[in-house]
């Protein structure tokens, strides 16, 4: 098995540090397009949707082993240092890398807000290992898309309506950003169905079983029509909303 090279990791925290300082929407937009679709799993002989995901050590998610929205997932991280001898150059960057998250990322900035009564009522974050009566846990679970909105507009039409909230705004205004990391994460997702739809063209193009083959190539088709239009079919609502919520 190869060394992990940890280069999603290393990029997505480089992004993170050129825009710190920037709008948090825009922060997160350009930290987005460095994990995706890098991320992105290929596509199986047994799926008839595109859409798998491994989640990198560090990046951003309502929810990972690592944490809450900015996570970095240490403990997986030196786990993998310890099964190849690595450059001493990359693990330097790593071990920079772990340094700079124990204080940026969000589990640690929210821990770091708790008033003091809080902060002595929940001591622990371990609830498998420590023993208490009560542990926080860092996550957004049970967030409720819009997927009505989703499927009626597509991506072509959620710009669209992004644009024209954009415009009733003052040029200087900073709400604007808040709309300008909306339009940049519809164009990544439109980029991420372009890539799935891709793949499924070159995996149809050398299958041998012949009902296989015309799957992909319906998969490829829907994904190449979502990447602009709103959905026209079943296949193409289902493929749109499964990409949109990964």
């Amino acid at each position: 098995m190869k060394p992990y090279d940890f280069s999603v990791e290393l990029g997505f925290t480089k992004t993170y540090q050129k825009y710190k300082d920037e709008h948090i929407a825009i922060r997160e937009a350009m930290c987005l397009r460095e994990m995706y679709p890098r991320v992105l799993c290929g596509i199986r002989e047994e799926d008839s949707f595109a859409g798998r995901v491994k989640m990198s050590y560090v990046g951003f998610s309502p929810e990972q082993a690592g944490g809450l929205a900015y996570y970095c997932n240490e403990e997986a991280i030196r786990n993998e240092l310890k099964t190849h001898d690595y450059d001493k150059a990359l693990l330097k960057d790593v071990h920079a890398m772990l340094e700079f998250w124990k204080t940026e990322a969000t589990f640690h900035k929210v821990k770091a807000a708790y008033p003091k009564l809080m902060a002595e009522a929940l001591p622990h974050d371990d609830f498998t290992q420590e023993s208490g009566a009560a542990f926080p846990l860092y996550r957004m679970a049970g967030i409720c898309l819009d997927y009505e909105k989703l499927l009626d507009n597509g991506i072509k039409g959620m710009k669209k309506l992004i644009s024209q909230r954009k415009s009733r705004l003052p040029e200087e205004e900073q709400k604007r950003k808040l709309f300008e990391g909306m339009e940049r994460a519809l164009d990544l997702l439109a980029e991420c169905c372009l890539y799935y739809s891709k793949m499924a063209a070159e995996l149809a193009a050398t299958e041998k079983k012949p009902a296989r083959a015309a799957e992909l190539e319906q998969m490829a088709c829907a994904l190449g029509n979502i990447s602009s239009e709103k959905p026209k079919s079943l296949r193409e609502a289902m493929q749109l909303s499964w990409l949109y919520t990964i």
